[in-house]
């Protein structure tokens, strides 16, 4: 993979874990609803660009470790935020919740149990995928996309039609593992596209991106992976190729762009600690504005849910820097693995 491949899959992933934060946030249906299509498929077809078929079984344990480590311990500790105040004066305050209840939530891994921490669900996900994918580069080359397809028809007709949901979202993972695959398959291909295309092709694909994501929108609404629904099966699967292509070709622009280019490569190398951190530091934002007279109200307001995107995103950035410093001292590497993180 060439260093300019590298960037534009970083940018890819940063403007995928700003959408992320955005749905997170109290801002109006509409545009929440916009937010979750833009933000996971990229997540998704980023890690697979760099999936290997040829790896061993360490080598996917090792990957699977990277995910499940974050996981663990952003778990357990937003945990303990939550007892000691989540479960108190947060949105929980008052609810029959009991004390391990969310601990539970980790061992299942699906996002309505992981209450201290619902993005982490991710996380568990991505790992079902890579292993699926580990499964599926086993079969006969002429049966990849065969297994493929009918695992991604099970996992389909799974959420959407029966509404069975499995532990760790192996029934979302099975869902999305087609675009997991053709990552991996179209990688070369695209880099290709990177080298020769020209600007006024860029701008008319972007475009045709960006109709297709609004129709897709438009008429295929509710779409939410964590809860297995998808809404009408050709128009999901189009409209997560099409948000792909729109990430693709945005990052392709933006990596004309020097500072703002190396801006959102920096955000794409840290989206796993975003992926953890964003959620506690809206109550760290709240907690803090509230002390200063800024109702709980205002956070269900357009204005608020900015102030609260923003705000996490800059927050993180001194918390990322303490993170990556020490796990340079303790001579660990920092999880390059793509929520794609």
């Amino acid at each position: 993979m060439t260093k300019q491949r590298i960037k534009w899959a970083d940018t890819m992933k940063a403007g995928s874990i700003m959408a992320v934060v955005l749905y997170h946030t109290g801002i109006q249906a509409d545009v929440k609803s916009m937010a979750y299509l833009l933000c996971l498929p990229a997540f998704f077809f980023v890690s697979g660009l760099f999936a290997s078929a040829t790896s061993g079984f360490g080598t996917a344990l090792k990957r699977s470790m990277r995910l499940m480590w974050p996981y663990l311990i952003f778990g357990v500790l937003s945990w303990v935020a939550w007892l000691a105040v989540g479960r108190r004066y947060g949105s929980d305050a008052g609810e029959a919740i009991a004390w391990w209840q969310p601990l539970w939530g980790l061992v299942v891994g699906r996002s309505e149990g992981i209450i201290q921490n619902a993005p982490l669900w991710f996380l568990p996900c991505l790992m079902v995928v890579e292993w699926l994918f580990y499964v599926v580069m086993r079969c006969p080359s002429r049966w990849t996309w065969v297994c493929t397809g009918l695992l991604s028809v099970a996992g389909y007709y799974m959420g959407q039609v029966l509404d069975w949901h499995l532990p760790w979202s192996m029934d979302t993972a099975m869902t999305i593992l087609p675009l997991y695959v053709l990552g991996y398959a179209t990688h070369r291909w695209l880099e290709a596209w990177n080298e020769r295309h020209s600007v006024p092709q860029g701008i008319a694909v972007w475009i045709v991106a960006v109709l297709g994501v609004a129709c897709v929108w438009y008429l295929n609404p509710g779409i939410k992976l964590s809860a297995g629904h998808y809404g009408h099966p050709v128009l999901f699967y189009a409209g997560e190729l099409l948000v792909v292509l729109f990430w693709y070709m945005t990052a392709l622009g933006i990596g004309r762009m020097p500072y703002l280019n190396h801006t959102m490569q920096w955000l794409g190398r840290q989206t796993l600690w975003i992926l953890c951190l964003h959620l506690p530091l809206f109550g760290v934002i709240k907690g803090a504005l509230l002390v200063v007279g800024v109702p709980l109200r205002f956070y269900t307001t357009n204005a608020g849910s900015l102030t609260l995107w923003a705000g996490s995103l800059v927050l993180s950035i001194p918390l990322i820097l303490l993170i990556n410093r020490l796990t340079s001292v303790l001579g660990a590497r920092t999880p390059r693995v793509s929520p794609g993180a």
